[in-house]
């Protein structure tokens, strides 16, 4: 499923498994959400994830969760790129007990990658 956009920001909602499509450049951008839990908050989580991600040249945003979880939505042209950024979460401070993974678009990718506030 995709959708053309000329812009990618907070009022761009897309849903269902897959792409999103830039009209600008036709860049089909996977994208993926993830909810992490364990001991994942006040170790350097978000930093680390952020970092991971940059390095990868994912787009997308970490925030922890009141319940003590943290949440990510993260895209990229390649499913194997985000296949490798997950495996990176995986490995990151504190202790990883699980992820739920949902395959869809994203809501927002602006460019790069960025730490949000608690929600």
């Amino acid at each position: 499923m995709h959708k053309e956009v000329d812009t990618i920001d907070s009022s761009t909602k897309l849903t269902g498994v897959s792409a999103l499509t830039l009209s600008q450049n036709k860049v089909e951008m996977n994208g993926v959400h993830l909810i992490v839990s364990g001991r994942v908050q006040g170790v350097g989580f978000r930093a680390f994830v952020r970092d991971e991600a940059r390095d990868l040249s994912i787009r997308g945003a970490v925030w922890n969760t009141r319940n003590g979880d943290v949440e990510i939505l993260a895209g990229h042209e390649s499913g194997a790129a985000l296949a490798d950024f997950e495996l990176k979460v995986r490995g990151g401070p504190g202790f990883v007990a699980n992820i739920v993974r949902t395959d869809r678009s994203a809501t927002s990718f602006g460019p790069g990658f960025e730490i949000r506030s608690t929600v």
